[in-house]
């Protein structure tokens, strides 16, 4: 037996509505319609019948009443847009200018079973807003089932999590569905298979990838960023706490600007800042945007995820001081940061930083045997690791009067030790940073010995003398050749008589291969 109906609604307010219409019954049924007919309702005095409502809703509620009015002299109404093989209780009443009257009885009726399998399903399922964000499960929000003699009796719904599709839940009706038990490190997509008596639907387009945890807003926002010094900024995002495992990838674009000084925000070209992150926050500690960059994060370790967050907002590099009047701006990546300069900010105010600053200046002055005030730290970060400076002309009372060009590029090229109270470290590289933000290596391209440049001349001179040597012994060879041939065959021609008369073929072949020959000589 079906279940019972749902209660009848409330009384209306007002007692001037007619009464319930008599003996309804059904008059024929279809595999997506009913056919009603009834008695005419009785109205109250003085407020005349106006119409008939007639209702007609699924026993197991899954989805809204069909509803249907037609006029006061109706006895009889067809409705339609129901499902097959489907329980339905239907009801009428009427209703006049005071208001609606009170229902029938409740009228059950079962419609014939599908004529013909579904189609394909064309929508596809999406996530419940009103997704619980449990971190094994996902609410999918389902289309409504398709009425009709083809239409859908129930649906199946399919789920890959990467890999080949499986049943995830059958005999589906209802709009809402809760799956559990999915895994949280990978993507789910899921498909609809529509079903009736008749048969079944092929699987429908896939969804749109989707994970546990509710919206996961964090894998698609652009992730927060701030500068934290002149070439560094501090990346930051939101993690699920369902995947506290996840390893992040972070990716850079420069804002790229065209000539004509126009700025190019489209045209972007992502690299790579950093990978293997953990956590939601990572410093990125050599990148300079004096235009502007924009970051976005991913997780290359969720299975069947491929999307890259939205782009951050476009984030320019802070401006460093003017540098002074004659002196070289350079950057030093150290081998390990000296004991006492602070990473997070630059020039952090912390104990011990100014002595620590003031040592490593001692440090490189030492390395090139130079004045330690004739370098002035700009900026420290990444725990010391890059160090920003000016290299100052030499003063007046200083005995070292090497150019601060001289001395940037003897710190590239030497790469030397730095050796203080609490440093220990190496030059790794020297890059010089430019007025407007730029920068350019130093030290890549070294002098060549002089041993080796003088190889270098002496086998070209080598090579062009005895090139020449060889081009005038051929040419002579080649004139000495021609001369003694032409000589043969003026002496034939100014013999006697005889040696007057006409050639013979093999002897004119003979004298058309000398002259091959000659041209092959001098060729």
């Amino acid at each position: 037996l079906p279940p019972l109906p749902p209660p009848p609604p409330p009384p209306p307010v007002s007692e001037l509505a007619p009464l319930p219409p008599a003996r309804v019954v059904t008059k024929s049924t279809s595999c997506g319609s009913v056919t009603l007919k009834w008695e005419t309702a009785t109205p109250r005095t003085g407020y005349p019948l106006q119409g008939y409502e007639v209702s007609a809703s699924r026993l197991d509620r899954a989805a809204d009443p069909v509803m249907l009015n037609v006029g006061a002299d109706a006895h009889t109404a067809e409705v339609t847009g129901l499902a097959s093989g489907t329980h339905y209780s239907l009801t009428v009443r009427g209703w006049c200018a005071a208001g609606l009257g009170l229902p029938t009885e409740p009228l059950l009726v079962l419609t014939d079973p599908a004529a013909a399998a579904p189609a394909t399903p064309f929508e596809v399922p999406s996530l419940d807003p009103a997704s619980t964000g449990a971190c094994d499960g996902i609410d999918l929000l389902l289309p409504a089932l398709r009425p009709g003699c083809a239409g859908d009796a129930s649906l199946r719904v399919l789920v890959s999590s990467g890999g080949e599709w499986r049943t995830a839940a059958d005999g589906v009706v209802h709009r809402s569905l809760r799956l559990n038990g999915l895994d949280a490190y990978a993507a789910h997509r899921f498909r609809l298979v529509a079903v009736n008596a008749a048969g079944e639907s092929a699987a429908g387009r896939p969804s749109a990838t989707m994970l546990t945890d509710g919206a996961h807003g964090g894998l698609i926002s652009p992730p927060e960023v701030r500068p934290t010094s002149s070439a560094s900024f501090r990346v930051s995002w939101a993690v699920s706490p369902c995947r506290p495992q996840l390893l992040w990838e972070v990716l850079y674009a420069h804002r790229a600007e065209q000539p004509g000084g126009r700025v190019a925000g489209e045209a972007r070209v992502w690299r790579t800042a950093v990978g293997g992150v953990a956590g939601g926050s990572v410093e990125v500690p050599d990148l300079r945007c004096p235009l502007g960059c924009a970051f976005r994060v991913r997780s290359a370790e969720l299975k069947g995820w491929d999307q890259w967050s939205d782009p951050s907002a476009e984030v320019r590099s802070p401006d460093l001081p003017p540098i002074p009047a004659g002196a070289v701006r350079v950057e030093l990546a150290l081998s390990a940061g000296p004991a006492g300069l602070v990473a997070a900010e630059a020039r952090v105010e912390a104990p011990g930083a100014r002595e620590a600053e003031a040592e490593l200046l001692r440090a490189v002055g030492a390395a090139l045997h130079t004045a330690p005030s004739r370098f002035a730290l700009l900026e420290a970060r990444a725990a010391g690791r890059y160090a920003v400076m000016d290299i100052l002309p030499a003063g007046a009372s200083e005995h070292d009067t090497r150019r601060p060009e001289a001395l940037a590029m003897e710190l590239a090229h030497r790469k030397p030790g730095l050796r203080g109270a609490g440093v220990d470290t190496r030059v790794a590289a020297v890059l010089l940073l430019l007025q407007d933000g730029s920068v350019a290596p130093l030290g890549t391209r070294t002098e060549e010995p002089l041993a080796a440049r003088a190889l270098k001349l002496t086998i070209g001179i080598c090579a062009a003398v005895g090139g020449a040597i060889s081009l005038v012994m051929l040419a002579r060879a080649c004139s000495h050749s021609a001369a003694h041939r032409n000589g043969g065959r003026h002496k034939r021609v100014r013999g006697t008589p005889d040696s007057r008369r006409p050639r013979r073929p093999g002897k004119r072949a003979q004298d058309a291969a000398e002259s091959e020959e000659d041209v092959s000589d001098c060729a």
